[in-house]
């Protein structure tokens, strides 16, 4: 048994760290203390299979309401997708490069990434102690936490460190890997140490996870993350086995529509696209909405909305004026905005749509590069790509790729679709830092991709332990 003890003075952390959705009566019953002096142990809170249960619960629900745009438009504010933010003075620092401790959007971002962490290392960490729990069950939360974890881990990396390549061998400072329920200060890991922390968590839930777990994470979640993973890392073998994987699943189809969000479609309220792997999940019945900073940020209610796109990629799309993925935009209006539509409309507002964290047609994206990238099976790259332009241009209209056409003209064919599909997903800036790793010339606004600006500041909490370093301040001109 875990003998971790917690007192007071940071048993408010785990009152934190274990609060359940709202509605759920075991809350007043884990954390009612008679003695605020008292010692309480793990084993005190988590004493039935139900307290596992709906501490799983409340750690996918934290994750939903961090992926519910917050941490996708931070990356995407750092890509060169974005326009300046409109008002707000925290995002303007991320898009200008120039973030600092005392930013409070990316201090709570790093917080709740973290806080699901905590929850998913106290399952991780005691649920096999839990007497009576059926030992399946306990290796199946286990494996969902594994894939939290890694999911929340890599997020975290993305932001606030470089990427793969900044170094030769990775030696370059990552993040703190938190392994234990604990709220001891630890200091960051390389990034090569990091990679292979989340993909080790990755394999294991692979390994261990059914192929089909209804809303919750599956294999074949692991199994996307994995790909990406190695996606970001230009191990392109991995990346093309990995989406492999989860296309030939059968379980995952693609969306018939462009709009994969379902965010315009007020007849489909609440319906999740058939192409999604793992969501943050809304549910209308419940008046359940987990895309707020999406709608809250991009929804054109009025004028100025906060993000919008930047003109070099209204220019970008435009290239192709019949493809469907052009009309989800709204072209300069009086406010000199080019804003994005995929969140919804001011004539069709719905505030049910599921945010696809993971989804099946990034993995035909990924794995049609990843194939031009090694020259192999063209033919499937191919496929994969005509497959997505197929349902984004009109019938009738040719979509075809000629079966001539390079490895190499492939490779910026993908590119091109990709930042297509994924606009506002924060997703573009992965593949901007990947081209500057290969050599390529990349400038995101005029800045490298790898500037000091470019991995946003730590919280000067995780200051307190001695060792800690910060990423350095003061943009990037």
């Amino acid at each position: 048994m875990n003998k971790m003890k917690l007192r007071y003075i940071t048993f408010g952390i785990a009152v934190a760290a274990l609060a359940i959705m709202a509605g759920c009566k075991k809350t007043d019953e884990f954390f009612t203390l008679k003695n605020p002096n008292q010692i309480v142990e793990i084993k005190d809170l988590l004493k039935t299979p139900k307290d596992a249960q709906d501490l799983l619960t409340s750690s996918y629900d934290a994750m939903a309401n961090t992926f519910n745009g917050r941490v996708q438009n931070l990356q995407e504010l750092l890509s060169s997708n974005a326009a300046q933010p409109n008002t707000n003075q925290d995002l303007k620092s991320v898009y200008n490069r120039e973030t600092t401790f005392f930013n409070n959007t990316i201090n709570g971002v790093y917080s709740n990434l973290y806080l699901v962490v905590f929850r998913c290392n106290l399952i991780i960490d005691n649920v096999k102690d839990i007497p009576g729990i059926d030992p399946a069950l306990a290796n199946r939360y286990i494996a969902e936490c594994k894939f939290l974890r890694a999911l929340c881990h890599f997020n975290t990396l993305k932001l606030y460190a470089q990427p793969h390549g900044y170094t030769s061998d990775d030696s370059h400072l990552g993040i703190v890997i938190r392994e234990k329920a604990s709220t001891d200060a630890v200091r960051r890991s390389s990034y090569a140490d990091c990679m292979r922390f989340i993909q080790a968590d990755l394999q294991a839930a692979y390994d261990a996870l059914p192929e089909e777990n209804g809303v919750l994470a599956n294999r074949y979640a692991a199994a996307a993350l994995l790909a990406y993973t190695n996606y970001v890392m230009n191990n392109y073998q991995a990346c093309e086995q990995w989406a492999s994987v989860v296309i030939n699943s059968g379980l995952y189809t693609l969306d018939p529509s462009v709009d994969v969000f379902h965010a315009q479609d007020t007849l489909s309220q609440s319906v999740r696209t058939p192409e999604g792997i793992f969501f943050a999940a809304s549910y209308l019945p419940f008046s359940d909405s987990r895309n707020g900073d999406f709608r809250g940020n991009y929804l054109p209610q009025g004028l100025p909305t906060q993000l919008s796109m930047s003109s070099e990629f209204a220019q970008f799309i435009q290239l192709n004026a019949v493809d469907k993925r052009y009309t989800q935009l709204v072209l300069p209006n009086q406010s000199g905005q080019t804003q994005s539509l995929r969140f919804g409309t001011r004539d069709a507002n719905n505030p049910f749509f599921s945010v696809p964290i993971l989804r099946l047609s990034v993995m035909h994206l990924i794995r049609a590069e990843a194939l031009a990238q090694l020259g192999t099976d063209l033919p499937t790259a191919i496929a994969d790509l005509e497959a997505l332009r197929q349902r984004a241009y009109p019938t009738g209209t040719d979509y075809s790729i000629d079966p001539s056409t390079s490895a190499s003209a492939l490779v910026e064919i993908a590119r091109d679709e990709f930042r297509k599909e994924t606009f506002c997903e924060g997703l573009w800036l992965d593949l901007q830092r990947r081209k500057g790793v290969l050599g390529e010339n990349v400038l995101i606004r005029n800045a490298p991709w790898n500037c000091p600006g470019m991995a946003i500041q730590f919280p000067n909490s995780e200051g307190t332990g001695a060792g800690f370093i910060f990423n350095p301040e003061g943009g990037c001109n």
